[in-house]
């Protein structure tokens, strides 16, 4: 039996990252699959369309589905360059996947962004440049969270729903 497949999309400093992470904390046998790090850091690529980091998060999910219980594909996944692969992925691995687009203001990801990590990898105005509002697949499942609620509110949530399907 395959495992059930998450994916997490949104823009940055949406919260992707901590909900994966956090699903992961309470599932256990969990593959956390990180576009930013396969993309940015295992092959250094441009987050374009065709970007040789596809291939690889496609094949990453497919190769850990047959070994966990639970994978989670998290990134911002912008629409114009990764619908074909989420589509495949969902479809192959249907009934047993989920696929959450995380809602957040532009203001929320700023501060978010201020208060991070990762504050000086990137500035404000280039996060302005690749932000884009509701950049939903319109994936007949793909289901619209509001980013900004408390965490221990979304995890329960995805937790439910994952629970019940």
């Amino acid at each position: 039996m395959y495992a059930k497949l998450i994916i997490i999309r949104g823009n940055s400093s949406s919260g992707k990252t901590s909900l994966a992470m956090a699903l992961k904390e309470q599932w256990g046998n969990t593959l956390v699959v990180s576009q930013d790090a396969v993309r940015r850091e295992i092959i250094g690529c441009s987050d374009t369309k065709k970007n040789p980091a596809i291939e690889m998060i496609e094949s990453l999910v497919s190769e850990a589905i047959t070994k966990n219980d639970y994978v989670i594909l998290e990134g911002i996944l912008k629409r114009s360059t990764y619908y074909q692969m989420i589509e495949r992925l969902m479809e192959l691995y249907a009934p047993r996947s989920a696929l959450y687009y995380l809602s957040v203001s532009f203001e929320t990801t700023k501060c978010r962004h201020l208060e991070g990590l990762r504050v000086n990898e990137f500035s404000i105005e280039q996060m302005e440049q690749w932000w884009i509002a509701e950049d939903l697949l319109d994936y007949k499942s793909e289901m619209l969270v509001d980013g900004e609620v408390e965490q221990t509110d979304l995890i329960e949530q995805v937790m439910n729903y994952i629970k019940d399907n």
